[in-house]
């Protein structure tokens, strides 16, 4: 990316989080006025959970997420870097669904298995594709 639109990008987000911040803060304030000062840390440690269950966790489990396995043996030409290969995608085929357990996933609004969607059998669905076969509906 360009450096100038990253920091553009950047100002405005400080901008943002700094409104947010402050208004937090009022809400906060006008909490502890009306009612007890406790409500009032109740409500920070209400939005300070929120936030790191929204933000900060999601990110975190990026960041721990394993990398996706190279699927291709180009440029590997001794034994032990094809067997390092073979063991790392081995360990990794957790990405791709086997036949049985892609029978038992879910098909949106469709009931029956996935054997009629391999097949092309449209009778589950009226004789109609399933998008509806309206072209473009």
């Amino acid at each position: 990316m360009n450096r100038n639109l990253l920091i553009i990008i950047g100002i405005l987000l400080a901008i943002i989080a700094t409104m947010l911040t402050g208004n937090i803060i009022v809400i906060g304030d006008k909490l502890g006025r009306l009612t007890h000062v406790y409500v009032e840390y109740a409500f920070y440690g209400v939005i300070l959970a929120a936030g790191a269950f929204y933000i900060v966790r999601p990110i975190i489990k990026v960041h721990r997420a394993p990398e996706f396995p190279k699927l291709s043996a180009e440029g590997l030409s001794t034994a032990p870097q094809l067997r390092t290969f073979a063991r790392r995608l081995a360990n990794n085929c957790d990405y791709i669904a086997d036949r049985q357990q892609a029978d038992k996933l879910p098909l949106g609004r469709c009931r029956r298995t996935a054997q009629h969607h391999r097949t092309g059998d449209n009778a589950a669905h009226g004789g109609q594709p399933r998008d509806g076969g309206a072209g473009g509906r």
